[in-house]
């Protein structure tokens, strides 16, 4: 609620929103980025705190509980960074993802990617770093997503300069490169959410990526068959493209051009 900036809980048909997070007597905790973990009865967001201090706030990764009807502390998963960003939870509820980064640096300048192993109390346990930790790699991964059958990619610029999307094999631990070209496939985070790219498909098929990419000034939506590494580019009217979705199938794309204003399509 952008007022008092806490998050409420509403039910469909329901009339009267319940709070989830306390009253802290102003909009001195905030919360952003946030996504749902059923397995915990929980929602897990970024949440920054300028209770000790407006111009220097505590910016953690906090889980709130949507399952009881009294207001609770946010509890505290992960700490200790200046800034947190895409907490993402695995189709198997077992394993979190996350950027993290510290300052002088901004998110597109330098930061890491991890992933963390719920215990069975829902802490994060072990953690490994997937991209960013090797002091000889500058890179700035971003946007991490796990897909249907539990493959987590991401965006970086580690080899070409150039944010492309990669892939983790867990089993062996190695980052693997998707697809290479010349092109920006993320921006620069200057707000939470962005969403550059998203799955097609399921687990029964050869699951296939839709993703925005820029060039040359100009925004284009393209199609990554990351099995075959086949990529083909899909017509749309669009010259700037912000973001994209899917559901059922099909997927939204926000996107304007010189002669259409920013709108939503739903392409099949």
């Amino acid at each position: 609620n952008y007022s008092d900036q806490r998050l409420y809980k509403q039910t469909i048909g329901d009339n009267s929103p319940l709070p989830l997070t306390p009253d802290y007597g102003g909009s001195v905790v905030r919360y952003a980025d946030g996504v749902f973990d059923p397995h915990f009865s929980r929602y897990v967001t970024v949440m920054e705190d300028h209770r000790k201090s407006s111009s220097n706030p505590i910016t953690t990764v906090a889980a709130v509980s949507t399952s009881v009807e009294d207001v609770n502390e946010p509890i505290v998963l992960l700490s200790g960074n200046d800034f947190y960003a895409f907490p993402r939870i695995d189709p198997t509820e077992k394993r979190m993802a996350w950027i993290e980064w510290s300052d002088p640096n901004m998110s597109w300048d330098k930061a890491q990617l991890w992933v963390g192993y719920f215990s069975s109390k829902g802490e994060v346990e072990k953690r490994i770093c997937i991209a960013g930790g090797d002091p000889t790699i500058v890179e700035s991964p971003t946007e991490p997503k796990w897909s249907s059958k539990g493959e987590l990619f991401f965006i970086t610029d580690r080899q070409s300069g150039f944010w492309n999307i990669y892939k983790w094999d867990e089993q062996s631990n190695v980052v693997v490169q998707v697809y290479s070209l010349d092109a920006e496939f993320s921006k620069p985070m200057w707000v939470y959410g962005v969403s550059s790219y998203a799955f097609l498909g399921n687990d029964d098929q050869s699951q296939k990526i839709v993703c925005c990419y820029r060039q040359n000034g100009k925004s284009y939506v393209g199609l990554l068959d990351h099995d075959s590494g086949s990529f083909s580019k899909i017509d749309l009217p669009f010259s700037a493209v912000t973001n994209i979705v899917s559901a059922d199938g099909s997927f939204y794309v926000e996107g304007a051009s010189a002669s259409l204003p920013v709108s939503i399509a739903k392409v099949h």
